[in-house]
C-alpha cells in the first residue's frame, strides 16, 4: 500500500505532463492531504485543550502535571505528578488502587 501512491503519482505525473493537467493534479493531492490533516487534528487539539483546561489528560504518555483518566470511562487511573503508566502491549494500564 505505500508504493501505490507514488507509483500512482509516478504515473500520472508522465502521462499529464504536457497537458498542463499535473499542476492541477498536484493541487488537488496537496488539497486532499491538507483537508485530511485539519479534519483529524483540528478536533484533537480541541479536546486536548479542553481537558488541560479542566485539570486533567486521557494522553497516556504526556503531561505528568495532570491527572491521567481513562479515556472510554472517564476514572482517574493516574494522579498528577505521579510516574507516567506505560501502557503494556495488548493490554490496558493499571487503575489506581
Amino acid at each position: 500500500m505505500g508504493a501505490v501512491l507514488p507509483l500512482l503519482f509516478a504515473f500520472l505525473a508522465f502521462a499529464l505532463w504536457d497537458r498542463g493537467i499535473l499542476s492541477m493534479a498536484i493541487r488537488i493531492f496537496l488539497a486532499y492531504w491538507v483537508l485530511g490533516l485539519v479534519v483529524v487534528a483540528v478536533p484533537c487539539v480541541i479536546k486536548v485543550t479542553r481537558e488541560l483546561r479542566a485539570g486533567y489528560t486521557t494522553l497516556a504518555n504526556a503531561y505528568q502535571q495532570f491527572e491521567q483518566r481513562d479515556p472510554v470511562t472517564g476514572e482517574t487511573i493516574r494522579r498528577a505528578g505521579d510516574p507516567l503508566l506505560i501502557p503494556k502491549r495488548g493490554r490496558g494500564t493499571q487503575r489506581l488502587s
